[in-house]
């Protein structure tokens, strides 16, 4: 690989590094030297072995993006990018401590205040201590950062399958005020799962987009999920169907919502559409609709 010094003006670094390791599990890439990059603005790194990051990331004042989603366990994120100011859109792999330095003592300290788009890849569901430490933390993030709009959870490679997301789930429940969120996607092969949805109607006043699991749908959660005025987009992975009849459209309160998607792991809905089935792309492939 070249030297990183002879491309100080390089404004996007676009990496995709893969059969490195050659059999050497504990193989790593120095990267280290990415901090000298001062007009950096877009980073992104996809590899199959660790990687070394600089210990201070702090110089790169002109970085909007970083993505390291797609790098192994191992992979350190230093802290300091809490002080990039220009920071817009953050991808961080599984096992990232970073959200456990956003509830540090001194909350103040930890403020991208820029940031737009969070996306983050869950650890899988074995680790379920580092995971719930992770939500706690985020959802502080959530409802610190007003600029914050889009938060995605995706899976980690190994839960993508249904029996692995089926094994153990954690159970969230969203407690604080993210009222300025616009998006909010949750993989269903993630071992995340809602539930007592009673605050949302107040919390998610904003809501475009809102991709989740769910352990069940009662009465209750499907008048909080028609009470959000801006909802344009639902998608739900129910592990329980209900014993109700649900309506959609607008004259049953949905009156922004123009895509649904829905799928019940178990047990049969009875699902009703008050528009004409244009409007919503229903898929539930083990119920029937009227």
């Amino acid at each position: 690989m070249p030297c990183m010094g002879e491309f100080k003006l390089v404004r996007v670094l676009n990496l995709h590094l893969s059969g490195h390791h050659n059999g050497d599990q504990d193989l790593s890439i120095d990267l280290s030297r990415v901090s000298e990059l001062f007009h950096l603005r877009y980073l992104k790194i996809v590899c199959d072995v660790c990687i070394k990051l600089p210990n201070r990331m702090r110089r790169l004042q002109c970085l909007e993006t970083l993505d390291v989603m797609d790098t192994p366990r191992g992979t350190y994120v230093p802290w300091d990018i809490i002080y990039l100011t220009r920071l817009l859109h953050l991808s961080l792999p599984p096992h990232t401590n970073l959200l456990d330095w956003s509830v540090s003592d001194d909350l103040s300290l930890c403020k991208p205040n820029h940031l737009q788009d969070l996306c983050i890849s869950t650890p899988p569901s074995s680790d379920s201590g580092d995971l719930k430490r992770s939500m706690h933390a985020l959802e502080y993030l959530m409802h610190e950062h007003d600029s914050l709009k889009t938060v995605k959870l995706v899976a980690h490679k190994s839960s993508v399958s249904y029996c692995d997301a089926s094994k153990a789930r954690v159970q969230w429940i969203l407690n604080k005020q993210p009222h300025h969120l616009q998006r909010f996607e949750v993989s269903s092969h993630s071992p995340i799962i809602f539930c007592r949805m009673h605050l949302w109607k107040k919390l998610l006043s904003n809501l475009c987009i809102l991709k989740i699991a769910m352990h069940g749908l009662s009465v209750n959660e499907v008048d909080i999920l028609r009470g959000l005025p801006a909802l344009t987009a639902l998608s739900l992975y129910v592990e329980k169907s209900p014993a109700i009849k649900i309506i959609f459209g607008t004259a049953a309160g949905f009156t922004a919502l123009k895509y649904l998607k829905l799928r019940f792991m178990s047990g049969m809905a009875w699902l009703k559409s008050l528009e004409a089935q244009a409007r919503f792309q229903f898929h539930t492939p083990n119920e029937p609709t009227t």
